[in-house]
């Protein structure tokens, strides 16, 4: 599935896990992709949520207050919840590499 990423996708997929590691969650969900998207920090999503005044600490204690930390640190691999797996199948694809790119995209680069 990854092999179609970019590599900047690929990156807060990588994140992803970091932030999930860090809270002691054993699975990376929605919330984790998003820490993601902002912890990257170059990509569409991470600057439009930046110029909203929302910050990678703001959403990671929202995060850590809403699901709460883990009981241990995960060991090993994390797998994803199914809702991740759903926005990266074939179609839906496309908002996320869309929220991992530099640009917004455009008339020209969507037909």
């Amino acid at each position: 599935m990854f092999e179609r990423f970019t590599d900047r996708a690929r990156r807060v997929v990588v994140l992803a896990q970091e932030e999930a590691r860090m809270l002691n969650h054993n699975y990376i969900g929605t919330e984790h992709i998003l820490l993601g998207l902002i912890h990257e920090g170059e990509g569409v999503a991470a600057k439009a949520l930046e110029s909203l005044g929302i910050s990678l600490e703001a959403v990671r204690q929202q995060v850590e207050e809403i699901i709460g930390q883990g009981q241990q640190a995960p060991s090993g691999h994390i797998p994803f919840t199914p809702e991740p797996r759903r926005s990266w199948s074939s179609r839906s694809a496309r908002p996320f590499s869309w929220a991992t790119t530099t640009s917004a995209p455009s008339t020209s680069c969507s037909a």
